[in-house]
């Protein structure tokens, strides 16, 4: 039987937002390697250092969204796929309302308490604090705030099964925060002007990118005339129950370097850091594989259509853990070579971890296209108690076992772990829930 239009379509979008997203994600994670020997050497090592304190302080306060990009994502993936345009304007109003007003209140809570010569250096431990370095930290907050509310035009972009189109910004972006950053430096810009011009122009791309595709999308654009009472605790309960899986997930993920620390010295941190910061390349991959699967699902299950969700999720789930498993061996059979052009060094026991990492990875791989099928769904309490688990037996596993001696076994219990609680769980979630869908 032939394929419907609708799911060439849905097929032919899906590919080019994976296509997209290589090119994207890809520049944005080349941009500041170019960009930060270029701002070492202009700013000194005391503002280049509180520079990347704060935004390492912004990455962690990603959060701040309370999950509402995520929530409006699923919600305008299952309208797409109902032709609702009118529920979609809604909650597109909701949601620009909702982070304009964290946003703002975000704002007035730096500018009291972070905007104080003697709060920074209380919070960063240095007297080194000058009326530049406020400047650097007044920028990157007030970046960072008004990104919120303006990074709605990539979910809305995202729901509409337009990954590449995104994505496509996302590379100007990088591109635009290289040449504003070099011309700065050339032209000897104070600092924090030149890390106002590294930092703008993400903002200032997703300001440009909202003017344009709301002009060019009419009937996509936000009708604050009807914000909703409702639309906004339905959106905001959503983004709650994200913001939530958001904080498990990244804990989980995340909390061996302090596992490490305590269990086996901070020298073990680092011969295991740096092995897991290249095997998290595997992550961005995955990332790049499945984010144009979670509007795609949504629309798809809206239309009834399991077929598709099915085949596609087995078929991307086979794909990733192939691809990512293929890349992974490379990074195990040429780990000393990597690690001398990279940083100069190998590290004690670099190759088993980076095999396990690897092996981790592929069954993140396997499971993040069932995922997506959850998150199209809004089905977030049912992950955050998954979550939750993994991350309770995984943790008491890794401080009983992990010593100088056995730094390995960090992520082996992961892998275990992962195997025996998230891999079973997630794939008998996903069959339950396409029974229950109408076709």
């Amino acid at each position: 039987m032939a394929l419907q239009p609708s799911t060439v379509n849905r097929t032919r979008r899906t590919l080019m937002g994976v296509a997209g997203g290589a090119v994207g994600r890809g520049a944005a994670l080349v941009a500041p390697f170019i960009a930060i020997p270029l701002l070492y050497k202009h700013l000194g090592p005391v503002e280049f250092g509180l520079w990347t304190t704060i935004t390492s302080v912004i990455g962690m306060a990603a959060f701040s969204d309370l999950g509402i990009g995520n929530g409006l994502l699923t919600r305008l993936s299952t309208f797409h796929g109902h032709n609702d345009l009118l529920a979609a304007k809604k909650y597109t109003a909701v949601a620009y309302s909702v982070l304009t007003a964290v946003a703002f209140g975000l704002m007035l809570l730096a500018a009291t308490l972070l905007m104080s010569p003697a709060v920074l250096a209380i919070v960063f431990s240095s007297q080194d604090i000058s009326p530049s370095s406020q400047k650097i930290v007044a920028v990157c907050f007030f970046l960072f705030c008004l990104g919120l509310p303006a990074g709605i035009i990539y979910r809305v972009m995202y729901a509409r099964q337009q990954v590449w189109l995104a994505h496509l910004w996302q590379l100007l972006a990088a591109i635009a925060s290289i040449g504003f950053c070099y011309l700065a430096v050339a032209y000897g810009a104070q600092g924090w002007v030149a890390v106002a011009a590294y930092s703008c122009a993400p903002v200032a791309t997703m300001l440009l990118a909202s003017i344009w595709y709301y002009r060019k999308n009419i009937s996509v654009r936000p009708a604050f005339n009807l914000f909703d009472a409702k639309a906004a605790r339905d959106l905001v309960r959503l983004g709650t129950g994200f913001f939530v899986l958001a904080i498990l997930t990244s804990i989980s993920l995340n909390v061996d370097n302090l596992i490490l620390a305590r269990n086996a010295g901070l020298e073990s941190v680092a011969s295991y850091a740096v092995p897991a910061r290249l095997a998290s390349l595997l992550s961005v991959i995955i990332n790049i594989l499945c984010l144009p699967l979670w509007s795609a699902n949504g629309e798809a299950l809206a239309r009834g259509d399991t077929a598709w969700v099915k085949s596609t999720s087995r078929k991307m789930s086979l794909y990733g853990a192939l691809e990512v498993g293929s890349i992974g061996l490379i990074f195990v059979a040429f780990d000393k070579q990597i690690m001398m052009a990279w940083v100069g060094k190998s590290f004690e026991g670099q190759r088993i971890n980076l095999a396990l990492l690897s092996a981790l990875s592929v069954l993140m791989a396997l499971t993040s296209p069932y995922f997506m099928v959850l998150n199209a769904r809004g089905l977030v309490s049912s992950q955050i108690k998954l979550w939750a688990a993994f991350l309770i037996a995984s943790v008491s596993a890794k401080l009983i076992f992990t010593s100088p001696q056995t730094v390995w076994a960090i992520p082996l219990i992961s892998f275990l772990c992962y195997l025996t609680i998230v891999v079973p769980i997630t794939y008998i979630s996903v069959n339950l829930i396409l029974k229950k869908v109408p076709q």
